[in-house]
């Protein structure tokens, strides 16, 4: 939000640079928000699911499941999953806690499909909800396989 006195705060203060990708977390429930911004101008990417291949009986204690495709469904899920709270709010991808990988075996080159974007009220006609054609760890509604 941009505050008349006090200029660009929260969230948007992640989204609008300094130039880097930093992990913003926001809302009631901490939910994940990747913003590789340039300095001055907004972007943001919710990150709303992912698969969980490392750290799972971690994220199984964490989230009092048991069922890998529920474990990071959805952006409450996920944060809650991977331990990350408002203390790493604009914290660098590119240091310690994170680690990026490189795709590998049939995450290479997924196919990608859209889907409507959900929980919003606003442009939520917009095909901007990304996913894996077919990925069963991503938040419901699934866009169609």
């Amino acid at each position: 939000m941009i505050d008349a006195l006090r200029g660009i705060v929260g969230a948007d203060a992640v989204r609008t640079g300094p130039a880097a990708a930093r992990w913003a977390v926001h809302g009631r429930v901490p939910t994940a928000v990747v913003a590789p911004c340039t300095t001055g101008e907004a972007a943001a990417v919710l990150i709303r699911a992912l698969e969980p291949r490392w750290g799972i009986e971690r994220m199984r204690e964490r989230r009092g499941r048991e069922d890998l495709n529920e474990l990071c469904s959805g952006p409450g899920k996920l944060t809650e999953a991977l331990g990350v709270g408002l203390e790493l709010n604009r914290a660098p991808l590119t240091a310690p806690p994170f680690e990026i990988r490189a795709r590998a075996g049939e995450w290479r080159s997924p196919e990608i499909v859209t889907g409507p974007r959900i929980g919003i009220t606003r442009a939520a006609e917009l095909p901007w909800r990304f996913c894996a054609r077919g990925n069963p760890f991503v938040s419901r509604p699934r866009p169609p396989a």
